[in-house]
């Protein structure tokens, strides 16, 4: 079974791996023993030149004696056998203090991302869905349950399908306009009436669209066009049918639910009512008797022999989320490394420094 628990070793990367290692540090060995020669190092009028470059150059800049020696420390690379690759040294260092301040950054951020599911769509609590979103939920059964519990602070009813936008096969929500629960809005605002739509920041790139221009929306490619006024951007959650187009963080859209046809919405046979629905608690309410509350509500929408079984669902995250988040603590884990190796670096360039003390002191400026 793979993957195996516990350790695994591949030795033949491993053999390798250690032979280029050998043979790449021994290479490297050799060519600075090769340029760290007697004949090859020996004291040059270049090396003054250098010197008497960067005091003038301090000194025209009226930089006082204190900053060209300090200037001299920071940058002189010594001479003969204590010369060292003192730029080289500030540039890692430099480049060491911007990849920590990434590495620390994006870890940062993509942990508020995980741990507010709003960033990702989801924007209510829990969900009451149907088995891979194609069954049907009894909206009057589920009014009475709902409006009921004392936990519930508001609740929407969404179909699951997808619309061609101007030619484009896009996933979509269909929703009541004015829902109390729906995606959060980025720009605009949400639905108001059955002729807006709201769309991914991502499908109103794809479409060149902006809010406030005007798109044609039909349901297949048989049916006649109607136009709606993009009103709004959202960040879509992670919903939709089991075997149909998804919707994801930028992709996707909000329209009403009459644009779906009735022939669709209401089944000849079983509960009328909406594909899944969203729940938002009240503030303040305890995770685990809402969570009680709600699976009573489940068990009780599923119940009926003709209506679909039920699921109640927490914060569905989009799958690149779940991907960045598997990788646990690998972003602080290379922050700490790189911020060693800084430091490591830091006090190099202190040695370095050091170095030309006694010569840039007894030097003339």
């Amino acid at each position: 079974m793979y993957p195996a628990p516990g350790l695994g070793f591949d030795w033949t990367v491993l053999g390798l791996g250690a032979l280029v290692l050998v043979a790449v540090l021994g290479a490297a060995a050799s060519v600075l023993a090769f340029q760290q020669a007697p004949h090859r190092t020996a004291q040059s009028g270049e090396d003054l030149r250098w010197d008497q470059g960067l005091d003038r150059a301090g000194a025209a800049v009226g930089l006082p004696v204190s900053g060209i020696i300090g200037a001299r420390f920071a940058l002189e690379p010594g001479r003969r056998r204590d010369a060292a690759p003192v730029r080289s040294a500030i540039v890692g260092t430099a480049l060491a203090v911007i990849i920590v301040t990434g590495t620390v950054t994006f870890g940062a951020s993509l942990n508020k991302l995980v741990s507010h599911p709003a960033l990702y769509g989801w924007n209510w609590n829990y969900e009451l869905d149907t088995p891979e979103g194609g069954g049907y939920v009894s909206a009057q059964q589920a009014s009475q349950l709902l409006d009921h519990d004392p936990d519930v602070a508001a609740w929407s009813g969404v179909y699951f399908d997808s619309l061609r936008v101007d030619g484009r096969a896009i996933p979509i929500l269909g929703g009541t306009p004015g829902a109390a629960v729906g995606p959060p809005i980025l720009s605009g605002h949400t639905l108001e009436v059955a002729n807006q739509i709201v769309l991914g920041a991502g499908t109103l790139a794809e479409l060149h669209k902006r809010v406030g221009d005007t798109v044609e929306a039909s349901y297949g490619t048989l049916s006649r066009q109607v136009p709606l006024r993009i009103v709004g951007t959202a960040t879509m959650p992670a919903v939709g049918p089991g075997l149909g187009l998804h919707l994801s963080m930028g992709t996707g859209a909000l329209v009403s639910e009459l644009l779906i046809p009735a022939a669709i919405r209401r089944p000849t046979s079983g509960p009328v009512g909406p594909n899944a629905i969203f729940v938002r608690l009240r503030p303040g309410v305890k995770a685990s008797s809402a969570l009680v509350s709600l699976q009573r509500v489940d068990n009780a929408l599923g119940s009926d022999p003709n209506a679909s079984p039920m699921s109640l669902l927490s914060a569905q995250r989009q799958a690149d989320i779940v991907n960045y988040r598997s990788m646990g603590k690998t972003p602080a884990l290379l922050g700490a490394a790189l911020a060693l190796g800084t430091m490591v670096a830091l006090r190099d360039e202190g040695l370095i420094g050091s170095i030309g003390l006694s010569d840039a002191v007894t030097s003339p400026c």
